[in-house]
């Protein structure tokens, strides 16, 4: 059971990274890949 509960900790810290780096592009108006698209403008 330790080698789970290491692996599942492994991908926790890499999901968190993950999320933080959206979350920082986000924050600095970059695009993130799979994110939401643009807002269409009025004519």
């Amino acid at each position: 059971m330790a080698v789970l509960r290491d692996y599942w900790l492994e991908i926790d810290a890499r999901e968190q990274k993950d999320i933080r780096q959206q979350l920082d592009k986000l924050k600095s108006r970059e695009r993130v890949l799979g994110g939401f698209s643009d807002i269409p403008t009025a004519p």
